[in-house]
């Protein structure tokens, strides 16, 4: 991509969806499933930092599946660029994860407890 060319945009709709999936909705689910494995059965070892890794996978940034399937699936310059600009967004609003770790610790202790 040359220096002046467009390159390519970020729809603010799909960029809202996907962060309150990725750092509300599937924290909520994992964060019950976990804890309700770990505190009321046994299919959990008796191991919190395990539960603490299952609580934040689902937080992960999407960079590897993003770029694979843009690369599969034959993408424009302008759309793989557009993905770039996704992603960078993404990675800026990472810190937000904090409130994740922090929860899914809290958790564990519940679970423990």
């Amino acid at each position: 991509m040359k220096r002046g060319e467009d390159s390519g945009t970020v729809p603010w709709a799909p960029l809202v969806f996907v962060t309150i999936m990725r750092l509300i909705v599937w924290l909520a689910i994992s964060f019950s499933v976990i804890y309700l494995l770990a505190s009321h059965t046994s299919l959990l070892d008796a191991e919190p930092i395990l539960w603490f890794t299952m609580m934040l996978m689902p937080t992960g940034p999407p960079a590897k599946k993003l770029t694979a399937l843009a690369d599969v699936s034959g993408s424009t310059e302008m759309e793989k660029m557009s993905i770039a600009k996704f992603l960078c967004i993404m990675y800026t609003i990472s810190p937000l994860i904090c409130f994740t770790v922090v929860g899914s610790v809290k958790a564990c202790k519940a679970a423990v407890a």
